[in-house]
């Protein structure tokens, strides 16, 4: 019976309100898939009330549908597996249909033609599961079997995202593990912060940046998982740039399980193509010099599961309770660890240097008069150096390496051992109470631990080279842990036959807490007795010290202290009538997001050379530029609200044509925090005729008039928000149309819908707005201090101008509008191509600008001005912060809501099912994605005030991006038995192909020509705006592609007068070609046990995988040119403008071990 629409749209409505009324509020991020069907007899005509039943051995599950009085049935919310489907109706021969695949997300249909004849006679159907999907949602597929037997590097599911059409990665060769390591995928033009990471529906990522995942599966444990890349229905929500949906593997009524091992070395790996010079202090114990850090990787675990079995106590009857078809466990275990030497290097003072000889003149700081010099030249000062300078010394270590092509001993390269460790256990439980009745809890704990030698934990020290905080060895050490939590809880109740309910709640969690491990302590620093100005929380530990010249900075950070924990409620309804297939549902989350701003507690002492002509002689003779000390450490506490509602329709409005349409309906509430420490800027507020007074020469704030929080809102005090600084968006109507025409055989099917799609955006953001709160955190800053005592400095008795992150107002909510239309055909059996266009289109997308930058030529319009009354010396110029809109402060870098962005592709995809012992696919994607501003806040507009400048290819734009990849079985004695087949059979290749198009660089300058004496402007800045400049374009970019000039350099000339007109994104870096082969030696002791030996080899063929090149070009003076002629006459002075420096891993190798039951 045909449906009208009208009672439809009714029906739709009227069961939205009763869904809820009926279920907590709760989303649906589903993790099943559905069938639907149509029984036929031998001659077409339409079979009613035919029994319809799916069932899975494996874990005793058996649901029945009924076909309608139009011969159709929706089989719906089934769980991944594979299925024995059988259909009985009186007068029919029953049909039976075994091994039927169901996956994540799947929307299969199948025409069922039964034969007459007596119900107990069987017809068994030797089919396979069809791979056309009658769905909208353009998605891939990755399957357990391609997880585990395909190569991956650090073993991380991630990586397995390429194969799937319309995603690109600017990931490197490895991806890491932890709250610190950065997944950086793009699907189908959107930014990498807008993924929606699930594991079993439930969330895996950090709201604060939206870029790091709370966990990361063990592959072992992943049951297989879908990338929704465009079109997917309204349950769906919370992203706009796509949804990577995991699903957990769960016990069945048989035990299985696998033991492995894998491991690296630096022995098998291969040399790094720019390492061409030994690595310092690290030779190997023979005394041979080492090319490659070194390296010790260990990946080692298990996983078991099976039926539950559990001893009765005092119930009668059996004494151990027996699982089998209701109740099961999987529990999986893994630890990795990695081992490796850090061998950064950098400049520290020479011999000579710590004895307090300087070439030059040298001249006391506090007398104004030079030291003497000896014959040739040098200044010696030995006895004046400061016993404090002299204890911090003992901290510096002494040279142990010249600077190349000198003959100068004043560098000093570490060799310091590096240690992480990843310990990862998952327990899932699923219980069937009933036929009706089943529940599943998962629960996943990662810990990751590592040694920090420089003290900067968000900097990579296995990176080579790496300083990551401190040169110095072990004095700002800290060890940082992050633990990551996932625990979903999911009931699903089976109303009726037409009527399943599913409530679930979830719980997720990641931090990272650091902990102060250094020997920089003024307990191990004599003779250090310059004290604190408040006291001290950090411990104990020195101050820093920064340098303006090449010595390293001694840098001592403060601890981290953050959490990210949520809590989630989520419910979905489906409901089957006729040839509809309704869902409902809802979700409320409860978030928080908790971090310290690091604050320097310690205090910080700045040597800049103005007091005796060297900055490191200033740091020897006590005489630092300034002292800044905070006095608290500032703590936000985040806390945030999503609510979102759906309701969605599949309408089967013909046997060969699907219908989908519904909505998600929104609600990203903005942060407040615990202790209202949230601040904004708000232009609108701010009065020009109550600004402060600036210094024109200083830039500081003039005391006695104006308002020096002019235009900022303070949460729960002045702000028109009440306790947040943002706009709440209420209009987040979210409405999705698809279809999908069968065309009647089964193997071709056209598709395509568009969507609007909401994100919520990090909350980072006003955290960082938080941390510069100018009412929460005392910092004291003194000028020319002396070292022993930097309260006898002198206090700034002007006001400092602040410096400020804000929220652009109105803070809409990011949106993506989806659109796509496909030809999807099954070539041959078990092979399937799809042809299809997919765009997107962003607006309202988030970016940050600095909102108080000068207009060009403003500073060198006032400097004349007040040269011209006498306010300033002829040579004097204003400070920039005289020329700012806004006066009193600094940069405002301002979170915005106004970018946008375009993506159009040809997408190919062709998969070949597994058969035979193969299984091959390959997608490409040709592409084009345009933006105004491709992160939420890293890249800043050149001009603030035109934003249509920066209007160019996204940062992640691959224009051509092709992956293969194959999993084949080599048949030689494949059907031979005994020894024979297990020592001759048995082999396997495996392998990843993928290549990829460079990303847009954009070219930046730096101007280090001298500025005159008496020029109104500094030609470091000569716009005056304080901002990084592109420089004119005066050639065509492009250029040879060699490693010392990928791009040509002369195509630049220096911006002096105007912004540069050199656009964003104008010349395009390296691409990525790379091959992955795995070759895998399996024995067979039964169908059931089997040991693999794994050799995997990543970047087999060692190909050089370039990194980018140097984009900053440095203009100076022609030196054969005549003065005053510069910019017209210039010389580019960077040596690595155009250059290649340095590539993505070489070719690793690594062995495996695994043992299956």
């Amino acid at each position: 019976m045909k449906v009208p629409l009208a009672i439809n749209l009714r029906t739709l409505l009227v069961s939205f309100f009763i869904a809820f009324a009926m279920s907590s509020p709760a989303s649906a991020q589903e993790t099943t898939g559905n069938i639907s069907g149509l029984v036929i007899d031998q001659n077409g005509g339409t079979i009613s009330g035919a029994v319809v039943t799916m069932t899975d051995p494996s874990r005793g599950f058996q649901r029945s549908y009924q076909t309608t009085e139009d011969g159709t049935f929706n089989a719906t919310d089934l769980p991944a597996s594979s299925y024995t489907l059988t259909v009985e109706m009186q007068g029919f021969k029953k049909y039976q249909q075994q091994n039927f695949q169901v996956s994540v997300n799947d929307r299969r249909t199948l025409n069922i033609v039964l034969d007459p004849g007596e119900v107990s006679e069987l017809v068994t159907v030797v089919a396979d599961t069809p791979l056309v999907q009658d769905s909208p949602t353009q998605r891939g597929l990755i399957s357990g079997d391609q997880i585990r037997e395909l190569p991956l590097n650090t073993r991380n599911f991630v990586q397995l995202a390429l194969l799937s059409a319309g995603v690109n990665s600017s990931n490197g060769s490895q991806i890491g593990s932890g709250a610190l390591s950065v997944v950086q995928l793009s699907i189908n033009g959107g930014r990498t912060s807008s993924i929606n990471w699930l594991v079993d529906g439930a969330r895996n990522v950090d709201t604060g940046s939206n870029l790091t995942l709370l966990t990361t599966p063990s592959i072992d444990a992943i049951q297989e998982f879908t990338i929704l890349t465009s079109n997917y229905a309204p349950e769906f929500g919370r992203n706009g740039g796509g949804v990577i949906n995991v699903v957990t593997r769960s016990g069945t009524n048989d035990f299985h399980g696998t033991i492995y091992e894998f491991l690296r070395n630096d022995a098998l790996n291969a040399r790094p193509p720019f390492q061409v010079t030994p690595l310092q202090g690290i030779n190997k114990a023979n005394g041979q010099p080492r090319f490659k850090a070194p390296l010790n990787y260990n990946d080692y675990g298990f996983t078991i599961g099976g039926p539950i079995f559990l001893p009765r106590f005092g119930e009668g009857g059996r004494r151990v309770y027996n699982g089998r078809n209701k109740s099961f466990f999987f529990y999986s275990q893994e630890w990795r660890n990695t081992k490796s030497v850090n061998t950064a290097v950098g400049t520290v003072p020479t011999i000579e240097q710590r004895n307090g000889i300087f070439a030059g003149t040298i001249k006391n700081p506090f007398t104004g008069i030079a030291f003497p010099t000896d014959a040739a030249g040098n200044s010696i000062f030995t006895s004046f150096i400061d016993p404090n300078s002299t204890a911090i010394l003992k901290f510096i270590p002494l040279p142990n390496e010249v600077t190349p092509g000198t003959n100068t001993l004043n560098r000093f390269r570490r060799a310091v051992p590096l240690a992480a460790k990843v310990r990862q256990e998952i327990l899932r439980l699923d219980h069937n109470f009933n036929t009706n009745w089943s529940i599943f809890g998962r629960y996943i704990r990662e810990d990751f631990s590592r040694n920090d030698p420089g003290g900067n934990q968000f900097a990579d020290p296995f990176a080579i080279g790496a300083i990551a905080g401190t040169l110095y060895p072990f004095v700002a050490a800290q060890n940082t842990k992050t633990p990551g939590k996932n625990f979903v809880v999911n009931v699903k109740t089976i109303v009726s036959p037409t009527m399943i309910n599913e409530a679930a709640y979830d719980y997720a969690f990641n931090a990272v807490i650091t902990t102060f491990a250094g020997t920089g302590l003024r307990a191990n620093a004599p003779g250090f007795t310059s004290p604190e100005i408040f006291p001290s929380t950090l411990q104990g530990a020195v101050p820093s010290f920064t340098f303006s010249g090449a010595t390293a900075n001694f840098l001592i950070g403060s601890p981290s202290q953050i959490g990210n924990p949520s809590h989630t409620f989520r419910d979905n309804l489906t409901i089957a009538r006729g040839q509809h297939t309704f869902k409902f549902g809802g979700s409320f989350s409860h978030e928080a997001k908790n971090e310290n701003a690091g604050n320097m507690l310690n205090g910080s002492y700045a040597f800049d050379g103005s007091r005796s002509g060297n900055d490191l002689a200033d740091f020897l003779l006590g005489a630092p530029r300034t002292y800044t000390e905070d006095q608290t450490e500032v703590f936000v506490k985040l806390r945030y609200n999503t609510t979102e509602f759906y309701g969605q329709d599949s309408w089967k409005v013909t046997p060969r044509l699907t219908l989908d349409y519904g909505a998600r309906y929104s609600l990203y509430d903005n942060p407040i925090d615990a202790g209202d420490l949230l601040i904004s800027f708000r232009p609108d507020f701010y009065k020009p005729a109550n600004a402060v007074r600036i210094d024109p020469v200083s830039g500081n704030i003039l005391s006695g008039a104006g308002d020096k929080f002019n235009g900022i809102i303070f949460a729960g005090q002045n702000s028109p928000f009440g306790r947040r600084v943002q706009s709440n968006q209420r209009n987040t109507f979210g409405p999705r149309i698809g279809f999908a025409y069968n065309f009647g055989d089964g193997r071709t099917v056209v598709r395509g819908g568009f969507g609007l799609y909401y994100d919520r955006t990090l909350v980072g953001n006003v955290e960082q707005n938080a941390f510069a709160n100018p009412l929460v955190n005392s910092r004291v800053t003194i000028d020319n201090p002396p070292l022993a005592n930097p309260a006898a400095g002198i206090p700034r008795t002007t006001i400092p101008v602040i410096t400020l992150n804000s929220t652009g107002n109105p803070f809409k909510v990011p949106r993506t509008a989806q659109y796509s239309l496909s030809l999807q055909r099954e070539l041959f059996k078990n092979g399937v191509l799809e042809l299809a266009y997919v765009g997107t289109s962003g607006y309202d997308l988030l970016h940050q600008a600095n909102i108080n930058q000068p207009v060009p030529g403003a500073q060198s319009a006032i400097t004349a001005a007040l040269r011209a009354n006498g306010t300033l010396g002829s040579n004097a110029r204003v400070s920039i912060n005289a020329a700012r809109p806004f006066l009193g402060y600094a940069a405002i870098t301002d979170r915005r809501t106004e970018a946008h962005s375009n993506y159009n592709s040809l997408q190919v995809t062709f998969n070949k099912r597994l058969s035979e012992g193969l299984e091959y696919g390959a997608v490409y994607t040709w592409s084009k994605n345009l933006t105004n501003a491709s992160t939420d806040r890293s890249d800043s507009p050149q001009d603030p005030l035109n934003l249509a400048a920066e209007r160019a290819p996204s940062l992640f734009d691959r224009t051509h991006v092709f992956t293969a990849h194959l999993v084949y079985e080599l048949p030689f004695f494949r059907r031979a038995s005994g020894l024979t087949r297990t020592l001759l059979g048995g082999f396997q290749v495996t392998g990843v192909y993928t290549a990829q198009s460079g990303t847009p660089l954009t070219i930046t300058q730096t101007i280090a020509a001298a500025t005159p004496t008496g020029s109104l402007f500094a030609f470091s800045d000569p716009l005056g705006t304080g901002s990084t400049l592109r420089p004119n374009l005066i050639a065509d970019p492009h250029g040879s592609g060699s490693l010392t000039q990928w791009f040509n350099i002369a195509a630049f000339a220096p911006a002096f007068f105007a912004y540069g007109s050199a656009g964003r994104g104008i010349v395009r870096g390296p691409g990525i070609n790379n091959w992955d082969l795995a070759i895998f030696k399996n024995f067979r002791f039964s169908e059931r046990t089997n040991l693999q030996f794994r050799t995997e080899l990543f970047n087999v063929l060692n190909h050089p995988q370039y990194l980018n090149p140097g984009t900053s070009a440095t203009f100076n003076v022609d030196p054969t040119a005549s003065a005053g002629s510069f910019p017209t006459r210039y010389v580019q002075t960077n040596t690595t403008f155009g250059v290649i420096t340095g590539t993505r891993d070489p070719r690793a190798i690594q062995f495996g071990l695994k043992l299956n039951f």
